[in-house]
């Protein structure tokens, strides 16, 4: 299994204007076993099932979650969130990484009520080291305050420009582009993600719809496939 120094992981800042930064603690430095941060674990090559989207495939924009453009993902659901619970996103590969954060970057429809209304802006991730372990809590919680609160207490996010190229990296998202962020501490490596926004703006929970331009995951990714049990991160003394 991977392992890391020390007993705290990574601390990962997606700061506020696009220029987040990354602190990691002298001693955490990774080990043999794994790559170097990566703007987002999951990309075209991962499998991607949606399950709670009125649409599928090409019209759902499946393609487009992960597509390092800006290109609309657009979910609307059968039932509002209250009534159905929101939409899971279930990404799967065949490695194993370690998520650090995450971001949502704001759908390319003109700049009015209904697209405002489409972004997430809470999430749950949770992962799982294959398709027989149970799905494991990774973090849960609100976006950013000035995305979470944006229509609010702050201007509602701008929308992004449709096919533009997202320039992103493991520290910072693309300061040219509308998203929203988190971080957050996570020490156990998995294979695959299912993630879900509970609130979307102004209707929270009741809402009737998802649009986003492209999902990313920031993380390390392991070098090795992932092996048929969970691993666990070795503290190092």
């Amino acid at each position: 299994s991977p392992s890391f120094e020390g007993s705290a992981p990574p601390s990962v800042s997606f700061g506020p204007s696009g220029a987040p930064t990354l602190t990691k603690h002298p001693s955490l430095e990774p080990t043999t076993g794994i790559n170097g941060g990566v703007a987002s674990v999951i990309n075209p090559e991962t499998t991607f099932e949606s399950v709670g989207c009125i649409y599928t495939g090409p019209q759902l924009g499946d393609a487009n979650i992960r597509d390092g453009v800006a290109t609309d993902f657009n979910c609307p659901v059968n039932l509002p969130g209250s009534a159905s619970g929101p939409p899971e996103l279930i990404f799967t590969q065949d490695f194993e990484s370690l998520v650090l954060g995450m971001r949502v970057y704001a759908n390319t429809e003109p700049f009015n009520g209904a697209a405002i209304a489409a972004d997430p802006v809470s999430y749950t991730i949770e992962g799982r080291s294959d398709e027989t372990s149970d799905w494991k809590v990774i973090s849960f919680g609100e976006f950013d305050e000035t995305w979470a609160k944006g229509g609010i207490q702050f201007p509602p996010p701008d929308r992004n420009v449709k096919d533009e190229a997202i320039n992103s990296s493991f520290e910072e998202g693309d300061p040219t582009k509308s998203f929203g962020y988190v971080s957050f501490s996570n020490t156990i490596p998995y294979r695959d993600y299912r993630v879900r926004f509970p609130f979307a703006r102004f209707n929270r929970a009741n809402y009737t719809r998802i649009a986003i331009s492209e999902l990313e995951l920031p993380g390390l990714v392991t070098l090795e496939p992932a092996p048929s049990s969970e691993p666990t991160l070795s503290a190092v003394p």
